[in-house]
């Protein structure tokens, strides 16, 4: 008799992952059952903006040979937790930091093409095309920027977890004097999203290296007291010691929970 290997349905990505794949099922007797094919984080997500309205179900073992988790929703699904799904599949959901209660990224910045070749995703290009850009002025550079822009604040808006920051901040550049790309990034969605933006300043430093691990600084600090969620604004999301940094200052200025968005989250570790 030969051996039944079952594989689970979902190898979570210490980087960063995406929501493979959901399914709602209706019952009209008992209202409905989301089933999801992805990490932890996405699950937690769903249950943070679902409150008391679902509840964790254990899958069977059939179940668990397609799915990584069930909630029921007695009520049905709302569409909002739809939406959510929905944009999941796109975004990626980082591993939690100890200081933040949620970390996510439009996209990898890179991914290997057919022949296994490293090449900017959209959303890489688009940094690219405006970060690093010979001439900032030209209308190509101009346009990209727009587009990341307008791709970050949509992602305010639409994350119900990210529109419930009242501030948003960024973490401090290298050179310690507030001209950062990531730093004028976060004021101007600051200002599209119509939230306040808080600056937090700390010392110029060398340019982090997403190969090179650091311990978490304790050199960072917001220049006001903040009440409330508070979202942290960046363009790349390496190692994640910065972000982590800027979250463990926003938590000694008083935020009630940090969230991060970055537009595109390195291959690298």
């Amino acid at each position: 008799m030969g051996i039944l290997l079952l594989f689970p349905p979902f190898a979570a990505d210490g980087r960063g992952n995406k929501l493979t794949k959901y399914e709602i099922c209706d019952d009209d007797d008992s209202g409905s059952e989301l089933k999801l094919c992805g990490p932890d984080e996405v699950a937690a997500q769903i249950i943070a903006v679902a409150g008391d309205t679902c509840v964790d179900r254990q899958l069977d073992d059939k179940g668990r040979l397609k799915w990584t988790h069930a909630l029921h929703f007695p009520e049905g699904v709302p569409q909002e937790i739809e939406d959510l799904c929905e944009i999941l599949t796109n975004w990626l959901s980082i591993p939690n930091r100890a200081d933040l209660d949620l970390s996510l990224s439009l996209d990898w910045y890179k991914q290997p093409d057919d022949e296994g070749e490293l090449v900017h995703t959209p959303t890489g290009e688009l940094i690219y095309r405006t970060k690093y850009a010979k001439e900032p002025t030209w209308s190509s550079s101009r346009q990209a920027r727009r587009e990341l822009l307008n791709a970050m604040v949509r992602a305010v808006d639409t994350h119900p977890m990210l529109a419930a920051a009242d501030v948003i901040s960024t973490p401090p550049g290298s050179n310690g004097d507030g001209t950062s790309f990531g730093e004028i990034l976060g004021r101007e969605i600051a200002e599209r999203a119509g939230r306040p933006f808080v600056p937090m300043s700390g010392p110029p430093r060398a340019q982090q290296k997403e190969e090179v691990a650091r311990e978490v600084r304790n050199d960072f600090s917001l220049t006001e007291v903040v009440r409330g969620p508070l979202l942290l604004i960046d363009d790349v999301f390496h190692t994640g010691v910065t972000m982590e940094s800027a979250a463990r200052a926003a938590r000694r200025a008083g935020a009630s929970h940090v969230f991060a968005l970055t537009a595109a989250r390195t291959l690298r570790r």
